[in-house]
């Protein structure tokens, strides 16, 4: 198991681009940023849905959201969901720990052995499966992953 890998949801990824998130943006670019630093996979439906919310709300054009995405996936690994996954989203859907495209995101994720996933959503749930879910904006990082939010010092 990799005690120190994560991933990034497609609301971080779309606070990383959005400067008018204010707070958000800069700490979610950080993260983004110092993710190429660890052992950061992303979820092909992460990207997805990223792709999705940045030209739906033209945060940015149709052509820079594709090169971006096409950016990401060649840095970071990505999972994409299988049929095995599928039937482990179900167990958790019907077992009410999650919607169908949180839960698809969890198995995808737990396959890969990613324990974390740094998100703002998922209904203030901590622990989706074997995931854990830490909001970076408004909790504190588990202490393997606090170098992704360390301020720089350039005097290195």
């Amino acid at each position: 198991m990799a005690a120190d890998r994560f991933s990034l949801d497609a609301g971080i990824l779309f606070c990383a681009i959005d400067r008018a998130a204010g707070e958000k943006h800069r700490i979610a670019a950080q993260l983004v940023t110092k993710a190429l630093d660890g052992d950061c996979i992303l979820s092909l439906q992460a990207v997805t849905e990223f792709f999705a919310a940045v030209t739906r709300k033209e945060k940015m054009p149709l052509s820079d959201a594709a090169q971006l995405v096409r950016d990401w996936i060649s840095i970071f690994p990505v999972v994409s969901p299988t049929a095995t996954h599928l039937d482990a989203a179900l167990a958790l859907v019907t077992s009410g720990r999650a919607e169908l495209a949180q839960a698809t995101q969890i198995a995808c994720l737990e396959a890969t052995e990613c324990y974390l996933l740094l998100s703002e959503d998922f209904d203030g749930k901590a622990r989706v499966g074997q995931v854990e879910i830490v909001n970076p904006f408004s909790q504190d990082l588990p202490a393997p992953l606090a170098f992704l939010l360390a301020e720089s010092n350039d005097d290195d």
